[in-house]
């Protein structure tokens, strides 16, 4: 008996899976047919002809609403209390990328998610950890187009069969390789994420490694003789970033995850001909942040060891080869403190000067624009963009850690005065960067040559009339 219910149970889950386009759009033909599914186990794979509109190859979980072709102004179709057993991690995986591409509040994640809005037309995406790691997603209530999805499980598990053999691709389908789709790959662990963290190999070159973190991830406290808290498996100058990678946090429930990154240092190192943007880190908290490796021996806080906001576990080379978006970043209290004292006196922007820079054959100038210290709490600054020693932000808030940070090898703040550039800013009329600081200091340097040399000729003009 019970091996009769488990082939009944198969034979249920397989003619769901190649009849329910059939059956949806023979349901749609009459105005006044509706299809509920309840309380079943669907296994979902297949292609759509849509797939070829979108640069990623497995999202068939997005499309699965749209097995009906017509009427997708109205609920036709009702999908609730169901487990859908999709065809393998990458799909999942992509699914989730999706959702966190359409929550978010990025432009350019904005425009990505056109295609979703405007095609897919999903209006209402709400999803939840499934607490089973990696290998399911939990949908509390999803509308697409002529779909409801509620209280359903995607999963890559065996619920109630052996998943099939993927079926063959077919060729009229096949995507156009001059525009490959990301590598996108959830990770829930510290093993996982080291592992994913490694180069990509020769047959994944050109295209964009993303790393999607489902939760928050505490790496291993790094020891004061370590580069990080990964292990010994990263070489001393850190992991190499030869293509692009995004690291980029769940944001499908419009939570951030939490990234702690063990006050590793050099964690991952770009090479010295990296593109801009090279290493894009959004929707993260990090915490965790690292001082430089002769913060020790700083005796001013114009040593750029001394700041953690510097970003020390990469290693770059060029210029703003990191980019942070829609990023909050934990830093001690001393060095918030300072920056949001600076912020008050220099109007919202804060310009340092550094003696040295991360950078090879950098200027030293790190520029914080637009910031605003919010007045509760007051442990919270929102900076509209900051630019220097190979890293850039926009939209990033930082926090001021509860206590000062127990680093390996102990916290250096040498206080004293900050290394700012307030009275360039203020000659400069405006926000500053880059070349235009450097403009804003060469330019009164000029004006007291002119001045001085005006001064010298109108005294020779004077002794040559006596």
């Amino acid at each position: 008996m019970p091996l009769l219910l488990y082939m009944l149970a198969q034979l249920t889950s397989l003619l769901l899976c190649h009849c329910c386009a059939v059956l949806c759009c023979a349901v749609h033909r009459r105005d006044e047919s509706r299809l509920f599914i309840q309380a079943c186990t669907m296994v979902v794979g297949g292609q759509s002809e849509l797939a070829t509109t979108f640069t990623a190859e497995n999202i068939g979980l997005l499309l699965l609403c749209h097995c009906c072709a017509d009427r997708r102004d109205e609920n036709r179709l009702f999908i609730k209390n169901c487990t859908m057993v999709v065809g393998g991690q990458s799909e999942l995986d992509y699914y989730l990328y999706w959702a966190t591409v359409y929550h978010s509040s990025l432009p350019y994640f904005k425009q990505l998610a056109k295609f979703i809005r405007d095609v897919i037309q999903i209006t209402v995406w709400e999803l939840a950890d499934a607490g089973q790691g990696d290998s399911s997603i939990f949908v509390v209530h999803e509308v697409a187009g002529s779909c409801t999805v509620e209280d359903s499980l995607y999963t890559v598990n065996d619920v109630v069969a052996p998943k099939l053999p993927a079926p063959p691709v077919d060729p009229g389908l096949q995507l156009n390789t001059a525009a490959k789709s990301p590598l996108v790959t959830a990770v829930s662990t510290v093993a996982s994420l080291r592992e994913q963290l490694k180069p990509l190999g020769p047959s994944e070159a050109g295209r964009t490694h993303v790393v999607l973190l489902r939760t928050n991830i505490t790496l291993p406290a790094a020891t004061a003789g370590s580069n990080s808290g990964l292990g010994t498996d990263v070489p001393p100058g850190g992991l190499p970033v030869p293509h692009p990678i995004t690291i980029l946090g769940d944001f499908s429930n419009q939570v951030p995850a939490v990234l702690d990154m063990g006050y590793a240092r050099s964690l991952l190192a770009l090479p010295r001909d990296a593109q801009a943007d090279q290493v894009q880190v959004q929707h993260l908290v990090l915490k965790g942040l690292a001082q430089g490796p002769a913060a020790a021996v700083a005796t001013s806080l114009a040593f750029p060891d001394v700041w953690t906001i510097l970003a020390w576990a990469f290693n770059r080379s060029t210029d703003k080869s990191v980019s942070f978006s829609a990023c909050t970043l934990e830093l001690p209290p001393q060095e918030f403190e300072a920056l949001q004292q600076q912020a008050t006196v220099g109007g919202g922007q804060v310009i340092l000067k550094m003696t040295g820079d991360v950078q090879a054959n950098g200027d030293g100038l790190f520029v914080l624009n637009d910031v605003i210290s919010n007045t509760i709490p007051t442990t919270t600054m929102q900076v509209g963009s900051f630019e220097g020693h190979g890293i850039s932000g926009t939209n990033i808030t930082l926090i001021a850690a509860a206590a000062a940070a127990a680093m390996p090898g102990g916290y250096h703040w040498p206080g004293g005065p900050l290394p700012t550039l307030a009275a360039a800013a203020a000659a400069g009329g405006g926000q500053l960067s880059g070349s235009h600081v450097a403009a804003a200091i060469a330019a009164p340097v000029v004006v007291v040559v002119a001045v001085i040399g005006g001064f010298v000729a109108l005294l020779l003009i004077k002794r040559r009339r006596r």
